[in-house]
């Protein structure tokens, strides 16, 4: 059976991405990502062009870097939302990349590569995987966080509010806190400014679009991106890859 050049599925807590060959220059979302590779490593690279080489990483989210998978086998990066229930467990306190046994991964990887050579891409489907892979992860006793519930309620009406047009007022309204209270708390909280999770969510909605197989266009203008070249250098900043690349 041929598989695939690439695969992608998306669930709530997140998505999956398989390819071959990866080459993503400098970029930085707000994601964590567990990186797995199937038999060939792949190298990281920071600041100042320090690379290192790994079979397993996790990559907290916010994390500058670009990333080199082998051309001869696949590679899988687990994307998760940091701000998700299942994502929250893998916040650490001081993120740094962290090197992982892929031997723990065995059962996971297996998994995976099941789900690259069926035709099944449910959005349950995924989010089992996910929570196999995280499950996998917390056993190697990563940090757990937390975040603020009034941030919590915030995080979800952003991701529900249609057409990307939140406002901070809006927002300090439904959790009884001024703008300016709300906006500190927001970033002590996340990491981010109120208005760069309001773009990350509309990031999020795009990439939904695309993977329900709507034009770059069309996933442009769901997420609430003012037009295809906004979404697209949003894109390239956020994965160092153009979204052409990525859609299946």
């Amino acid at each position: 059976m041929d598989l695939p050049k690439y695969k992608i599925g998306y669930a709530e807590n997140g998505g999956i991405f398989i390819g071959k060959n990866i080459q993503a220059d400098f970029h930085k979302h707000h994601l964590i990502v567990i990186a797995l590779s199937f038999t060939e490593p792949f190298e990281i690279f920071l600041e100042g062009n320090q690379s290192s080489t790994y079979e397993a990483a996790l990559i907290p989210k916010n994390t500058l870097y670009k990333l080199s998978a082998s051309n001869i086998d696949y590679t899988a990066f687990v994307h998760l939302d940091p701000y998700s229930e299942l994502g929250i467990t893998l916040v650490q306190d001081e993120p740094h990349i962290q090197r992982l046994d892929k031997n723990s991964f065995v059962i996971v990887l297996n998994q995976i590569k099941e789900w690259l050579a069926e035709s099944e891409n449910t959005s349950q489907r995924i989010d089992d995987l996910l929570h196999s892979v995280v499950s996998t992860v917390i056993n190697g006793q990563l940090a757990t966080g937390k975040i603020d519930e009034r941030v919590l309620r915030c995080i979800r009406l952003i991701r529900n509010a249609e057409g990307g047009t939140v406002q901070l007022q809006q927002m300090a309204n439904q959790v009884f806190l001024s703008s300016s209270r709300l906006s500190h708390l927001f970033k002590e909280e996340t990491g981010l400014t109120f208005k760069q999770f309001v773009q990350h969510c509309k990031l999020v909605k795009s990439l939904h679009a695309m993977h329900d197989q709507q034009s770059l266009t069309e996933a442009s203008f769901l997420g609430g991106f003012t037009d295809q070249p906004h979404f697209t250098k949003t894109f390239k900043k956020s994965f160092g890859i153009s979204p052409s690349s990525s859609k299946q």
